[in-house]
């Protein structure tokens, strides 16, 4: 079955795009087929980190419209993953989506009737937008589970992490029951100082077993691999993030499995 994870936080540079670009780099390592479905108008993931612009067809018109998501798939240059990249008019659906009957069921109800398409990968991830809009709302009702990144040393982060989880669970209560949240993942951590130990230390004991437990340290190797368009992944195999997004990786799969075992949605209480 393919899973739909979406990466959600209400607050911008959080490191949501370098974790879902990140993230597929490891699992495309284990040979895993992904596709990374970019919702920013922005256009970060796709246009910015993995220089894929819209063809002639555009995810805007495909929500819309209901044309097929099959005709926006680009090849990443990067082996099992490919991508659906953002156009800037998804701006103008953000604006306007208040007026759409069923509008927090546009992209389910795209990848719903597209099985074909899913079934060629073992995971969609989604990168949502950095707020808490229309365009997050269809990943929540479109997704299985959602990943939240964040930077625990800054505070304006750590206090948008709560009205992150509040739009969760408004989704999981609303339109999306079986919805959970695989963790908060601490990320652009400088681990070898007293504030990165402290902020990862205070993450835990407010939130607990939803902090994930592999952090992703403060490196260099993550922006030059961006620059490259290239998770750390393969570009600095052997650096300390691209194990610690493995490790990631391997978290997501063993939560994954778990679920399925116990058919539980883990929505943080």
């Amino acid at each position: 079955m393919t899973r739909i994870i979406a990466f959600v936080q209400r607050k911008g540079g959080c490191g949501k795009t370098t974790t879902c670009l990140n993230l597929a780099g490891a699992m495309a390592e284990l040979g895993r087929k992904v596709l990374l479905l970019d919702l920013d108008p922005q256009c970060s993931l796709s246009a910015s980190v993995l220089d894929v612009r819209p063809g002639e067809h555009l995810l805007s018109a495909a929500l819309i419209n209901g044309t097929s998501l099959a005709d926006l798939v680009r090849p990443s240059g990067l082996a099992n993953i490919n991508v659906i990249p953002a156009d800037p008019d998804l701006a103008r659906i953000e604006l306007n989506m208040g007026l759409m009957p069923g509008r927090e069921r546009l992209l389910r109800d795209r990848l719903r009737a597209e099985r074909a398409l899913l079934d060629g990968y073992d995971y969609v991830l989604l990168d949502a937008p950095p707020l808490l809009g229309f365009l997050t709302t269809n990943c929540l009702t479109a997704a299985h589970s959602c990943i939240l990144p964040l930077n625990p040393q800054d505070r304006s982060s750590r206090d948008a992490l709560s009205e992150t989880i509040a739009s969760v669970r408004h989704v999981a209560e609303e339109s999306n029951y079986n919805l959970r949240i695989d963790g908060i993942l601490l990320g652009q951590v400088k681990l070898r100082t007293s504030l990165g130990n402290a902020a990862c230390a205070y993450m835990r004991r407010t939130w607990g077993s939803l902090v994930f437990e592999p952090v992703i340290p403060d490196s260099i190797a993550v922006q030059e691999a961006l620059n490259n368009r290239q998770p750390v992944t393969l570009y600095n195999k052997r650096s300390t993030p691209a194990a610690a997004y493995r490790a990631l990786c391997q978290a997501v799969i063993s939560q994954e499995r778990n679920a399925a075992e116990t058919g539980s949605a883990d929505v943080a209480s």
